[in-house]
C-alpha cells in the first residue's frame, strides 16, 4: 500500500480543520469527497483515524502517528517545489528558522544580514519560541531548523546537531545601579530590587531559580514577565531593575554603557547554543547557507569578549 500526497492533503485538513464540512470548504472539495476519501485511507491502513467527539473529529492514536508523517510528507514536497524553483531562478529560496528570544535579538540578525547580501531575494521566516516548542514546530516540518540552547534531553530528538559557540548568562543592570558601588554582593541583596524575567518555562528562569535555591532563598517575583529580550533590556536600562540574560544579547549595551553584568562569579551559568535540524528529510540549501554563516560569525575574534567564552 502506498500513501499519496493528495490523500495526505485531505487528512491533514480533517486534522486542521476538526471537521469534514471545513475541511472540504478549505480545500474546495465536496464533503461526500472527502469523507470517501477518508474511509479509504482507512480500509487501506485497517485501523480508525478519526473519532466524533462534541468537539469535532479528533484524531485516534493511529491519526496521531500518522499526522506527523504526513505533516513531513507535505513539508518535503513543499521544499523540493521550492529548491527546485530556487535553482530554476524563479525564487532564491526560503528558510524557515525557529529560535530562543535571546538568539532572535542577538547573533542571528548579524548572521541574516551578511546571508542577504550574499543571498539578495532570500526570504527568511523567524518564529521565536522556548527550546521544547521549537523542538516540536522542528519535528513537525513547520522550520527547517532551529537555534537554541543546549537541552539534556536534546538527544531524545531525532535530530542533527552543530554546536555554534558557548556564551555566558549573567545578572544584568544598569551601569550606574546602586548595587555596582558595593565591594561585595551577597545572593540576598538581589532581591532588594525588582525583577525582569522571560516566562517560567524558560529555561535561563530555572536556572536562576535553582541558584537561589541553592543559597535557601526564594526566587524573586518578577514585575515584569516579557518574551521581548529588547523590552527586557531597555526596562533595565531605565530603572534600578535586575534581569538575567546572555553576554552576547548585551555586548552594544555593554559597549554603549548602558547595560553591564552585575558579576562574573554571581549567579554565572555557561550555556552551548546550538543549531538542530531533522535528521530525517532534506535541508533546503539556504539552510546550509545560514548555518554555515551561523559558525563562520561564531569563530570570529570579536564575536564574544574573551570572558563570555569561559
Amino acid at each position: 500500500m502506498s500513501l499519496d500526497q493528495r490523500q495526505m492533503q485531505i487528512f491533514l485538513a480533517v486534522v486542521r480543520e476538526g471537521s469534514l464540512g471545513r475541511a472540504s470548504r478549505a480545500l474546495n472539495l465536496t464533503q461526500p469527497a472527502v469523507s470517501k476519501a477518508i474511509r479509504r485511507l482507512e480500509d487501506d491502513l485497517e485501523v480508525k483515524l478519526f473519532e466524533r467527539s462534541p468537539q469535532g473529529m479528533m484524531p485516534t492514536e493511529y491519526g496521531e502517528a500518522l499526522r506527523l508523517h504526513a505533516e513531513l510528507i507535505s513539508t518535503e514536497m513543499t521544499r523540493a517545489r521550492e529548491e527546485i524553483q530556487a535553482l530554476r531562478g524563479v525564487s532564491k529560496g526560503r528558510i524557515l528558522v525557529g529560535v530562543t528570544p535571546s538568539v532572535a535579538a542577538g547573533v542571528l540578525p548579524r548572521a541574516v544580514g551578511r546571508l542577504l547580501q550574499a543571498r539578495p531575494g532570500l526570504t527568511i521566516r523567524v518564529t521565536e519560541g522556548i527550546e521544547g516548542e521549537l523542538l516540536q514546530a522542528l519535528m513537525r516540518g513547520e522550520t527547517d531548523l532551529a537555534i537554541i540552547g543546549a537541552m539534556r534531553r536534546i538527544y531524545e530528538y531525532p535530530v542533527a546537531i552543530e554546536a555554534l559557540y558557548r556564551d555566558r548568562v549573567s545578572v544584568v543592570c544598569r551601569t550606574g545601579h546602586p548595587l555596582r558601588r558595593r565591594k561585595r554582593i551577597r545572593p540576598a541583596d538581589l532581591l532588594d530590587f525588582p525583577w525582569v524575567l522571560p516566562g517560567r518555562d524558560n529555561v535561563m528562569w530555572r536556572r536562576l531559580s535553582e541558584f537561589f535555591y541553592d543559597h535557601d532563598l526564594e526566587p524573586p517575583e518578577p514585575v515584569v514577565l516579557t518574551g521581548s529580550a529588547s523590552f527586557m533590556r531597555a526596562v533595565v536600562a531605565g530603572t534600578d531593575s535586575l534581569s538575567y540574560l546572555p553576554r552576547v544579547l548585551i555586548q552594544e549595551d555593554e559597549a554603549a554603557g548602558r547595560l553591564t553584568s552585575l558579576s562574573d562569579h554571581l549567579a554565572v551559568w555557561t550555556r552551548q547554543v546550538i543549531v538542530v535540524w531533522r535528521k530525517e528529510g532534506s535541508l533546503p540549501l539556504a539552510a546550509v547557507a545560514l548555518i554555515e554563516e551561523l559558525k563562520r560569525l561564531a569563530r570570529e575574534p570579536d564575536f564574544l569578549p574573551a570572558s563570555a567564552m569561559a
